[in-house]
């Protein structure tokens, strides 16, 4: 406070920037880096304990993030392999007369990035800058697929669904719904 109350304040302010900024990096980079490398083992490790678990996968969508899940459809023994945070990570297998439905939902997300520019000019016989003259948008569209499987592992219980993310492959995920909807 030697040099006054505004300089404190801004000392201050510039040291949550500074703290802010560090903490944003941290948590990127490093415990999200982490996060990655871990989620992305324990993706393959639920993909290569199926053939214990007795899954014949002819159809898998496995996955890292948000969290690691794995779904599985083996044809040959009529059944689904579940297992993802909306199963709170539980291993479900599924038998046809347990799938209630299954369809896919698309989720569509625009983001505009929006240039402004403006331009040289003479004014009143001096150089000058306009601003704000000229301004140019591009919107990108980005689509997520994901199938949502509905199902009830007994009668008693009340219905329960998980949501499975296929990112930009809508197709693979109708693929696997139709193929479900054909085991019923």
């Amino acid at each position: 406070f030697r040099r006054g109350f505004g300089s404190a304040l801004f000392n201050a302010i510039v040291s949550l920037l500074i703290f802010g900024l560090l903490f944003v990096i941290y948590a990127r980079f490093v415990v999200g880096g982490v996060a990655r490398v871990l989620y992305s083992k324990n993706r393959k490790a639920m993909v290569a304990a199926l053939p214990a678990l007795g899954v014949q996968p002819q159809l898998l969508q496995s996955w890292s993030l948000p969290t690691p899940g794995v779904l599985a459809l083996d044809t040959q023994h009529r059944q689904v392999y579940i297992q993802s945070a909306g199963t709170g990570q539980q291993r479900i297998v599924l038998r046809p007369e347990q799938i209630l439905g299954v369809k896919v939902e698309r989720e569509t997300e625009m983001h505009t990035t929006t240039k402004h520019g403006g331009s040289v000019g003479v004014f009143s016989g001096n150089f000058g800058y306009n601003f704000g003259s000229t301004s140019k948008s591009k919107t990108t569209v980005i689509e997520n697929a994901f199938l949502e499987l509905h199902f009830q592992l007994n009668e008693h219980d009340a219905p329960d669904w998980v949501a499975v993310p296929y990112g930009a492959n809508r197709r693979d995920a109708d693929a696997m719904a139709a193929a479900i909807q054909r085991l019923q």
